[in-house]
């Protein structure tokens, strides 16, 4: 759990694991901030990770409320509320959260999700695309030699020396994994893609032989939807 946290350290978590088993289970928010003792830094990374969904705060309400709170322990205020105005009302008119900026911010603190596979959340607007996207769980029913279009996150890349300049890669979309071999020449085009662009779009011919499926990328770019889009994704 703790140790899929971006940037948290083991020092923070044992402190606040040992004050659990001492204490109890945290009532809240300023039950964990009062106890714990710990600097806004790494309050602000749990509340990213969703660790305060357990006393009911979401995570971008608890961002929310980790900003505006007293975290000088030698206040008479600490672990309270800067805005002393602050009411129930103005913390319900904070924005919800679309799907794919849940699932952005799961990445980004954790490096996966456990709400959403990212290509799930943008599949409706795939399928609005004058273009087919193939998924993986359609390829072993799919015809050998058929040019495809696929969309995935990347999530491996093996370039062995003793494959001439051929390169491999694992790509995942929510239906599971596909494997696509990548030629010299079309590395050589797609190299930057390849380190800077996790979500992939992938042109190429699918290789389908007694069940064993890879795709033979053609043309290899990042999956790029616009802002319009992303702001409707719910």
């Amino acid at each position: 759990g703790f140790r899929s946290i971006h940037g948290l350290a083991q020092a923070a978590v044992d402190k606040f694991v040992e004050i659990r088993k001492l204490g109890g289970p945290f009532k809240d928010l300023q039950d964990f901030v009062k106890r714990s003792g710990l600097p806004r830094a790494v309050l602000i990374r749990l509340a990213a990770a969703g660790a305060f969904e357990c006393v009911g705060l979401k995570a971008r309400e608890a961002l929310w409320k980790i900003q505006s709170l007293t975290l000088d322990t030698q206040s008479l205020f600490f672990g309270s509320s800067l805005s002393l105005n602050q009411t129930e009302s103005e913390a319900l008119m904070i924005p919800n959260e679309t799907s794919w900026q849940s699932v952005q911010r799961e990445y980004q603190t954790k490096g996966f999700s456990v709400e959403s596979h990212p290509l799930a959340v943008l599949r409706e607007h795939l399928n609005k695309s004058r273009v087919r996207y193939t998924t993986a769980q359609q390829l072993p029913k799919t015809k050998h030699n058929t040019r495809i279009r696929m969309a995935g996150l990347l999530s491996l890349i093996q370039k062995p020396p003793t494959a001439k300049g051929m390169c491999f890669l694992s790509v995942e979309d929510e239906t599971g994994i596909f494997n696509v071999l990548v030629v010299p020449q079309v590395y050589e085009t797609c190299r930057l893609v390849l380190q800077s662009s996790p979500l992939l779009e992938i042109d190429g011919v699918l290789q389908n032989w007694e069940g064993v499926c890879n795709l033979k990328a053609q043309v290899v770019r990042p999956l790029k939807l616009s802002r319009d889009e992303m702001a409707a994704t719910r």
